[in-house]
């Protein structure tokens, strides 16, 4: 008997319930890394222990687990704050609304309630037309402009909008420098991380609020600054971390990744290693790669009782390897159903897409300098579990189609004739379904 078509109406109705579980999914998939994640950061605080008893904080075994204890320990409210914005749900659209959605958090990427929300102008004066809004439990909050169907807006779309985030006295605690701009039909994001919090209150006029009668004592601290090789080019991706050197064990003040710039901002409050009498830190900062390799370490110059801002200009000596690099990285599809084939387009994210477009182009460069031709061969595979052998087959080709796409997209010197794309259908290699649904990029020269 040959299969029956799904009727219209079935066919909109699975288009409907699709992005809700791919939410789902994704939410599913982040708390399971979650668990991942807090489980190694207790074994790598016992090691981090055993080897500091053992030989000491400074011992370079003791500085690498350190390092990677940084990392994770940087990671976990990521993903916390990425858990909750996955459940999130997008607010209905219409062409006649205008929707500012988004969070607010602390530092500790924790959702901050009952802050105002609202919109200032160039000079700081709230438009009551778009209203306010306080943020929820998550620190959640939704701003919706609504008109009649064939009314015009009394605000131009070409006027500049400053999201505004304020206490109940209407003191601003924060005020984007970016302006939005009003557009029906559109949703527009906005995350924001405060240092301090109050509860919801009238949105501020234009009168600040008067200053103290004596300085504050400082609370929120901050290490900045950029880390650049021998010739001067920014490194990006490498993790920064700042300690607070005790005699015994060393306090752990926070951590960044450095950007596209190779610059760095490392937030903390006192608290995190004030001690009796001491009033700023004996500061000094580590460099590790993404795999916990220690870079760089500051710990022989160790700034005592340093300032609430301090500032680091980072050279560290790595130079291209004479040799290409084996492999590059194993982006990972979210997909787990084959009825949603068709929106396959999403990989384990952006931070793994620029670790594997970086090296990558690593190798292209390191590949220049010899007489052996580059080849980079994608890799695809879908898991069992999603559809049929033709299904399988079609999802790994459409996987390295998309990987390929973006390569050629980022890289513009490369020839097309340097990516092979490589469709190998279902694979059960791994128990984890979602580790079969795959593109393994490998690194190879010709000749």
């Amino acid at each position: 008997m040959s299969p029956q078509c799904p009727s219209n109406d079935e066919i909109f109705k699975r288009v409907q319930e699709t992005p809700g579980t791919l939410d789902q999914q994704r939410t599913l998939g982040l708390e399971q890394l979650k668990r991942l994640q807090v489980n190694q950061t207790l074994s790598l605080e016992r090691e981090q222990a055993r080897l500091s008893q053992k030989y000491g904080a400074t011992h370079p075994r003791t500085q690498k687990v350190t390092a990677r204890l940084a990392y994770n320990q940087n990671l976990i409210p990521n993903l916390d704050s990425e858990i909750e914005r996955s459940k999130i749900e997008v607010p209905a659209l219409d062409s006649q609304t205008w929707v500012v959605q988004g969070r607010v958090l602390d530092q500790n990427y924790v959702g901050i309630p009952e802050l105002t929300i609202s919109l200032t102008d160039e000079q700081q004066t709230w438009i009551e037309a778009l209203g306010y809004v306080c943020t929820d439990q998550r620190g959640y909050f939704v701003l919706t402009y609504s008109l009649p169907p064939g009314q015009e807006p009394t605000i131009s779309n070409s006027t500049p909008l400053f999201l505004t985030v304020s206490d109940k006295q209407g003191k601003v605690l924060h005020r984007e420098t970016k302006p939005l701009f009003l557009r029906l039909g559109q949703v527009d994001y906005r995350e924001i991380i405060l240092g301090a919090r109050d509860v919801c209150g009238e949105p501020p006029g234009t009168e600040p609020p008067p200053p103290p009668d004596t300085p504050p004592i400082p609370t929120d601290w901050v290490v900045r600054g950029r880390v650049i090789d021998v010739t001067g080019r920014p490194l990006p991706g490498l993790l920064v971390s700042g300690f607070d050197r005790d005699r015994q064990y060393h306090d752990h003040l926070g951590a960044a990744l450095t950007n596209r710039e190779g610059n760095f901002t490392i937030n903390y409050h006192h608290q995190a290693f004030r001690e009796g009498t001491e009033t700023g830190p004996d500061l000094y900062v580590t460099v590790t790669d993404v795999d916990g390799n220690l870079l760089y370490s500051s710990m022989d110059t160790i700034r005592e009782n340093a300032s609430p801002d301090e500032t680091y200009e980072i050279v560290i000596d790595i130079r291209p390897s004479p040799t290409v690099p084996k492999d590059g990285s194993v982006l990972l599809f979210e997909q787990s159903s084959a009825d949603q084939l068709r929106q396959d387009t999403d990989f384990n994210g952006e931070e793994i897409w620029k670790l594997a477009l970086d090296r990558v182009r690593t190798y292209l460069e390191a590949a220049n300098n010899t007489d052996s031709p580059a080849s980079i061969v994608l890799h695809g595979y879908a898991s069992v579990a999603e559809g049929n052998d033709q299904d399988q087959l079609a999802l790994s080709r459409r996987r390295v189609e998309i990987i390929g796409d973006r390569f050629l997209e980022s890289l513009p010197n490369i020839d097309p004739g340097q990516i092979k794309r490589v469709p190998h259908g279902g694979d059960s290699t791994y128990a984890n379904v979602m580790d079969n649904q795959r593109v393994e990029i490998e690194l190879t020269t010709v000749g």
